[in-house]
């Protein structure tokens, strides 16, 4: 009794620390934003405000299974639990998705891929000289998904996937109301603060909203961030030097990953759908050339783009969020995958306004998604203007860092201490064999070193999956969603 009295009045007290938060932007972050506080944060009042006569939100994004965790283990939405996520797939015309495949950007294909199978044996991998395809199960290269693991782990196994952007930011908002969150329509026209540099309200042409939290989701606008002088953009545009796309679409090819191509200008994305791919180039205006100019010609500049990330992203009583905050080309999916780390960040540090640590953790967020990107341009290829600008391009001093121990060892988690990251040094292990970025002989030297027991039993393993591959039915991606669409 006395520890149920004991709950109940912590929770009341909790109860009374209620806030007023006022949300900028209705935007993919918006959305995201404004469920995920009212998630942790149930007594807080949330008011959203957005603009309406903003073109919606087109196109589509490999998302990564951080999105389903959110929904799995915190969200619980309708779609939160694992067979209702069907639903998600048919109304965005979804598919699923394995990682991220690159072409052309070393002498053979490699798949960078969200399902690691083999990520305990990448030491004998790597040292028996085995090719880049081999850490990955054959069959997904073949678009094709065994029939066991789809029925047995009842869809969790696949926790990421091809979505329509605009059906995730309907589906968010949707929700909104049920959580007593007020969508207002308005447009922001000034900013007032105290004798502090806090916000005390904003002016909109229709009312003014006064409250005690102010989180800027307006995008590239950075409509409130701006308002602080010690807020600033640091460019990445030295190290990634993209900054314009062009987009069109296609029949679809239900690939069942994400396709990076390399091209003299830059690279080739493709995201697949159900009823069509999404193509887009992402290149730099300054080695513009023959692919990008006839595409200009026929479709048109979609965006232009600075990647980079703003400093101080919480100022005062304002915290800037999603593409706000940061920056970055979509070449890995990074940006729902960065954009939860950050609000789980935030969560954290928002009760005691410890802004000092969240800025730590929020440095080492950014550098984690800028070096895993850079990582990908040391292809070791020259052969366009473009390519021979990226190969004289001094890594940065953390990728540096990794690139030096890489010629002595396999790179571990110790390697990567901060705990706030997107990208850990299985990705890396990755990326950087099939780059040819390890000294192999120095990898074949340390598993000579391991115990013998432990090398058997990874021979063992792999063995084993390799003769499982072959004999596993599996069935067509295509089919797979065809029946998820009969459902």
């Amino acid at each position: 009794r006395g520890g149920t009295y004991f709950s109940f009045r912590k929770y009341s007290d909790l109860m009374k620390i209620q806030k007023e938060v006022i949300i900028v932007g209705a935007g993919l972050t918006g959305a995201i934003t404004a469920s995920y506080i009212k998630a942790r944060f149930p007594q807080y009042r949330i008011k959203m405000i957005h603009t309406s006569t903003l073109p919606p939100y087109q196109g589509a994004q490999g998302v990564s299974s951080e999105l389903y965790d959110y929904f799995y283990n915190l969200y619980r939405t309708h779609v939160g639990r694992g067979v209702r996520i069907e639903n998600l797939l048919n109304r965005s015309q979804g598919t699923y998705r394995v990682g991220t495949m690159y072409q052309e950007w070393t002498k053979a294909p490699y798949l960078h891929t969200v399902l690691a199978p083999y990520k305990h044996c990448y030491d004998e991998l790597i040292s028996k000289r085995h090719y880049p395809q081999d850490f990955t199960p054959s069959v997904l290269w073949q678009n094709k998904i065994p029939i066991r693991w789809f029925e047995e782990l009842g869809n969790r196994l696949w926790r990421s996937f091809h979505l329509r952007t605009s059906t995730l930011i309907e589906l968010f908002l949707s929700d909104l109301p049920f959580y007593q969150i007020q969508i207002i329509d308005d447009k922001i026209t000034d900013c007032k603060k105290n004798n502090k540099g806090e916000i005390t309200h904003l002016i909109g042409k229709d009312k003014i909203y006064h409250g005690d939290i102010f989180l800027d989701c307006s995008g590239e606008h950075r409509v409130l961030i701006n308002q602080f002088d010690t807020s600033y953009f640091n460019s990445w545009e030295d190290q990634l030097i993209n900054n314009q796309t062009i987009t069109w679409t296609t029949p679809p090819t239900f690939n069942l990953w994400t396709l990076a191509e390399r091209i003299p200008e830059g690279y080739h994305s493709t995201v697949p759908l159900r009823d069509k791919d999404e193509h887009t180039y992402v290149f730099s205006d300054k080695f513009s050339g023959e692919i990008t100019s006839k595409a200009k010609a026929q479709y048109g500049i979609s965006s232009t783009f600075k990647q980079g990330y703003m400093t101080e992203s919480w100022n005062k009583n304002c915290i800037a969020l999603g593409e706000a905050s940061f920056c970055i080309e979509s070449l890995d999916s990074p940006f729902i995958g960065t954009l939860l780390k950050q609000l789980d960040l935030m969560s954290k540090f928002l009760p005691s306004e410890d802004r000092s640590t969240y800025a730590q953790h929020y440095e080492c967020l950014m550098q984690n998604i800028f070096t895993f990107t850079t990582a990908s341009y040391q292809t070791q290829k020259n052969d366009s203007a473009y390519w021979k600008h990226v190969e004289n391009i001094k890594p940065n001093y953390t990728l540096q860092s990794l690139l030096d121990k890489a010629q002595l060892r396999l790179l571990t988690s110790l390697d990567f201490p901060s705990p706030c990251r997107v990208f850990g040094h299985e990705d890396f292990i990755i990326k950087f064999y099939a780059l040819h970025l390890f000294n192999q002989e120095s990898i074949k030297k340390e598993y000579a070193g391991v115990v013998p027991w432990k090398q058997w039993d990874n021979t063992a393993l792999l063995t084993r999956h390799y003769r499982n591959q072959k004999s596993l039915p599996s069935v067509s991606h295509e089919e797979i969603l065809k029946g998820i669409k009969d459902k």
